[in-house]
């Protein structure tokens, strides 16, 4: 299937109603219109995200249809369930050395969080996709984590102001995309404890909070 990116934002968000039977995706991608349900926070932040982020997430509609499309709407494949984890969950963490990522990605939380704050906002940074997550942030608890796409980006990339920084965002995601690599296995997308990023939760401000081996987990061996 051919990629087709939105240049500008051409989709509608329409009440939700049954639309004879068909699946979600297949609505949005047929009739480029975003059923939403009405007085309800999941899909309010959906919205939000649409707006934010439209060619990232035109190009996450599309590898849905084109899975749906080989391998049929049911039962789900295991790429799809991970295509719907990343919209709902997912987010992408900028980062200008490797060294950085390497201490997030060995699951060196302390390190990371706690020993390298003065990264975070200048050298790190977690910019939040899934609007699960959002909608968990209103009531949030331990546990709650994110699904990471790492983009290197640099010093003036980290400055920009916000509506700035979600178009550059949105391309640098979408061209992450396209090819559906990030879904192809499990694994791929590495795993981010929300509340442990500086400044996201009061309790991180001291070392011991980082001990909850149960939220931060340590790297599993590749022998398990």
């Amino acid at each position: 299937m051919a990629s087709q990116i939105v240049t500008d934002f051409d989709y509608q968000f329409v009440e939700q109603i049954d639309f004879a039977g068909r699946y979600y995706e297949q609505v949005i991608y047929e009739d480029r219109i975003i059923p939403t349900r009405l007085n309800n926070w999941h899909d309010f932040f959906n919205a939000c995200i649409w707006m934010l982020f439209p060619h990232s997430k035109s190009l996450l509609n599309q590898l849905h249809i084109s899975d749906i499309t080989t391998h049929g709407l049911n039962p789900r494949t295991p790429a799809r369930n991970r295509i719907t984890h990343f919209d709902e969950c997912g987010g992408v963490l900028l980062y200008q050395d490797e060294t950085e990522l390497a201490l997030l990605q060995e699951h060196q939380w302390t390190r990371a969080f706690y020993e390298n704050r003065a990264w975070w906002g200048k050298r790190l940074r977690f910019i939040n996709f899934g609007h699960a997550n959002y909608e968990m942030l209103l009531n949030p608890f331990l546990g709650l984590t994110g699904k990471c796409i790492p983009v290197k980006a640099n010093a003036s990339v980290m400055e920009l102001e916000s509506l700035e920084m979600y178009k550059c965002l949105d391309t640098a995601l979408a061209e992450e995309l396209k090819s559906g690599s990030w879904f192809a296995k499990r694994g791929n997308l590495k795993p981010l404890p929300l509340l442990g990023i500086p400044n996201w939760d009061a309790r991180n401000a001291h070392p011991e909070f980082y001990d909850n081996r149960d939220y931060f987990r340590p790297l599993r061996s590749t022998k398990e």
